[in-house]
């Protein structure tokens, strides 16, 4: 059995995307060409990445059923986000788009659960755990009491320490193995966050 090819998505192929992937099909289709002669990957990667960032040309307008949204917290992290838009009969798209909404403001508040690490960073519940072990992560336990043969008590990481993680241990994070637009808008928009706070307070 033949490997997997591992495709390699750099940040600022979304960059890219976002300032010329629009207008008609044959525009579009120019600008497939070049990310092809660019990048090297094949043009289907290169248009789910485009998919995922929300710029397909008909996006899904249909209202979301309160039977899907509470489907999705258990689909993420047990099965792909491609696999998640055919369990749904949803473009991947809206799918990513839904995620975001409905997640943000409860991982922003309580912080992420191993599953919900595992699926951003597209590593295995070892690899994290190895980072927890040496500190590189902290979690914080929700005080739980569950027996040890349940796993033990629950914890979270806080989206704080996730950005120290990035900053401190960079080389630890595999850019391919991330999901995109959670580590761009974590690194860009919490990052500035937590640096305009650490600013203000040195300045005091």
């Amino acid at each position: 059995m033949m490997a997997r090819p591992n495709y390699i998505w750099r940040p600022d192929y979304d960059d890219y995307l976002k300032e010329h992937y629009f207008g008609g099909l044959k525009r579009r289709f120019k600008v497939l060409n070049h990310m092809v002669q660019l990048t090297g990957l094949p043009r289907w990667h290169i248009k789910r990445q485009a998919a995922r960032l929300g710029l397909t040309r008909h996006a899904d307008r249909r209202p979301w059923s309160a039977g899907e949204v509470s489907q999705l917290p258990q689909l993420v992290g047990t099965v792909s986000l491609a696999t998640i838009p055919k369990r749904l009969c949803r473009p991947e798209s809206s799918v990513v788009n839904k995620l975001r909404r409905i997640c943000t403001s409860r991982r922003v508040q309580q912080g992420y659960t191993m599953r919900e690490l595992m699926a951003c960073f597209g590593e295995s519940h070892t690899k994290i755990g190895e980072w927890i072990k040496k500190g590189w992560l902290r979690p914080h336990f929700q005080g739980t009491a569950r027996h040890i043969g349940s796993g033990g008590d629950i914890y979270r990481v806080r989206e704080n320490d996730i950005v120290d993680f990035n900053r401190t241990h960079p080389l630890e994070v595999n850019l391919g193995k991330v999901d995109q637009i959670w580590f761009l808008d974590l690194v860009l928009l919490k990052g500035r966050e937590l640096a305009k706070v650490r600013r203000n307070g040195d300045a005091r």
